[in-house]
């Protein structure tokens, strides 16, 4: 696959290029000055292009005490907002009804943290981590592929 600006990519392991150094676990959106680079991680299998295609939904997620956790959205394709509740003691879900493709729906995260289970259902998506206040600003990817 050829990539084109505007493509997002997933590194699988860190890599570094002619011009740039990409860290494992992190998404770049390709664009002039680091398209050759990336093609090579795509061409070397250890980039995934995410975006070709798909509908995206890209948040940071900051959570604290027992409050919902509060969504910074940098990008939304799906149909409308996720809206992110608090449902017990480190169980947050994303709800937007019918959003969730079964078996097309994937969910990234760039930035390490605590996630011990994450359900993907129709209208929701679910993150279980092992207490409160974890979620302190990371990343989430969701893509749902059509």
């Amino acid at each position: 696959m050829t990539l084109k600006t505007g493509d997002d990519v997933f590194v699988l392991q860190s890599s570094g290029g002619a011009n740039n150094s990409f860290a494992q676990g992190q998404i770049y959106r390709v664009d002039a000055h680091n398209s050759t680079d990336l093609q090579g991680l795509v061409d070397g299998g250890i980039g995934r292009v995410l975006n070709a295609g798909k509908m995206r939904y890209v948040a940071t997620l900051v959570q604290t005490g027992t409050a919902a956790p509060v969504a910074t959205v940098l990008e939304n394709g799906l149909s409308g907002a996720v809206v992110w509740t608090r449902t017990g003691k480190g169980i947050y879900v994303g709800t937007l009804t019918g959003a969730f493709t079964s078996g097309k729906t994937l969910l990234l995260q760039t930035d390490l943290m605590s996630i011990a289970d994450v359900v993907i259902a129709t209208d929701t998506v679910t993150l279980t981590l092992a207490d409160d206040a974890l979620l302190t600003g990371q990343t989430i990817y969701v893509e749902v592929r059509s």
